[in-house]
């Protein structure tokens, strides 16, 4: 049994988060129409100002929106998940993770509890600072839990949740 407890900053969430989404299906093609309509507008109104030697100024309010939209799309978004996050009040937060051979048994800052069976897993994230494991079913859309890098006591430990995944053959992608 492998026994995992960190607390959970509004910082690590909003990047997890931003993670997490961008390697949602949707949510990824959604983010690459928006990238591709950007550039879009951008080359259809230098165009526009170019060949009609005026520029409104809505035309320059656009052009300025969509390369700001290009260039920090991702910050853009991990401050709109950190302002929501903060007007749901989540702040630190304490988790407490029982990982066995039958299921994953997390608890979440208070009395929420779950408990996912290793088969109802289909994959698992990986990023530099630990692992996002992706929840599925109707209730669980769109939800993941997070097991940090920091808190396995060691290296063995995270070999070990690393063996539980591969023993249910489950994938883990590096992201």
């Amino acid at each position: 049994m492998i026994n995992i407890e960190y607390t959970m900053t509004p910082q690590e969430t909003v990047n997890t988060t931003m993670d997490f989404l961008t390697n949602r299906p949707f949510l990824s093609s959604m983010f690459l129409f928006m990238r591709i309509s950007c550039l879009l507008f951008c080359m259809v109104f230098a165009l526009s100002v170019f060949t009609t030697k005026s520029a409104r100024p809505q035309d320059l309010a656009t052009i300025v929106f969509a390369i700001a939209w290009l260039l920090y799309y991702k910050s853009i978004n991990r401050w709109i998940i950190k302002k929501s996050l903060i007007n749901r009040k989540f702040y630190n937060m304490d988790y407490k993770f029982k990982i066995d051979e039958k299921s994953i048994f997390c608890r979440l800052h208070s009395d929420n509890v779950i408990n996912i069976e290793w088969k109802k897993i289909r994959h698992i994230l990986k990023n530099k600072n630990g692992y996002i494991i992706p929840l599925t079913g109707i209730g669980n859309a769109g939800r993941f839990l997070w097991l940090p890098t920091r808190g396995f006591t060691d290296s063995s430990i995270e070999q070990e949740f690393i063996n539980l995944a591969s023993k249910f053959k489950l994938k883990i992608k590096n992201i």
